[in-house]
């Protein structure tokens, strides 16, 4: 059964018992495990938050009258997501899949399929060069996102391969913005990425079908102050 699928009995659900918005979605980590218990809310709204179902599911309502929102998902132990600029109503996407980010801990070697073969990713040892793997919201590899690190008004730029990977030559020690960018694909900026002695590996999941939404992750919790 498709993601989609397992949604459409929430999202029956929400048409015959919730008001006319809502949004129906499913959040996972960066290897494509659903993640359950993720706090699910509306920014700067009175909406009362929901939490993702075993599966990882969820449906939350929107305030009458909101045509775009901020949508956020908070977990103990990952960083916090906001989904910026999403569309409500018929004209909105069907379903939304958000992809949380695991704070202080390093992902598992995924098994990918380059050139028709399966192959494993084994994850880079860590140094002062920052790398890391661009994948779809299903851990497919995405070849030639645009990839930018910035800090202080410096920008270095990659390209992921054809196996989704990238790599920036060394830079100075410290925070930078990590930003990913491929066409037809929600971009996603990762706020607070550390390059020093120990850079660990970054893994970037994009959802397909951009509607002028944004992907933003932070460091740490704190809802929409944190951006301010």
């Amino acid at each position: 059964m498709t993601r989609i699928a397992a949604l459409a009995p929430l999202a029956t659900l929400a048409l015959v018992s919730a008001p006319p918005a809502y949004i129906v979605g499913f959040v996972q980590d960066t290897n494509c495990a659903p993640l359950p218990g993720v706090q699910i809310s509306i920014g700067e709204t009175s909406t009362t938050p929901v939490v993702s179902d075993s599966q990882g599911r969820f449906v939350i309502s929107v305030p009458d009258g909101r045509e775009r929102v901020d949508l956020w998902a908070d977990a103990p132990g990952f960083r916090l997501l906001m989904r910026s600029f999403v569309r409500v109503g018929p004209r909105g996407r069907d379903s939304h899949t958000l992809t949380l980010d695991a704070a202080g801990r390093t992902f598992s070697d995924p098994v990918i399929t380059v050139g028709g073969q399966s192959q494993i990713v084994p994850e880079p040892v860590g140094d002062d060069r920052l790398r890391g793997e661009i994948f779809t919201t299903a851990c497919t590899p995405i070849q030639d996102a645009q990839v930018s690190l910035t800090a202080n008004g410096s920008v270095l730029r990659a390209r992921s391969d054809e196996a989704g990977r990238f790599a920036f030559p060394p830079a100075t020690h410290g925070a930078y913005t990590l930003e990913v960018r491929a066409l037809g694909y929600i971009p996603l900026v990762r706020r607070e990425t550390i390059v020093d002695n120990d850079t660990r590996p970054v893994r970037a999941l994009l959802e397909r079908g951009s509607d002028g939404e944004t992907d933003t992750l932070l460091a740490d919790g704190g809802g929409p102050k944190a951006l301010k």
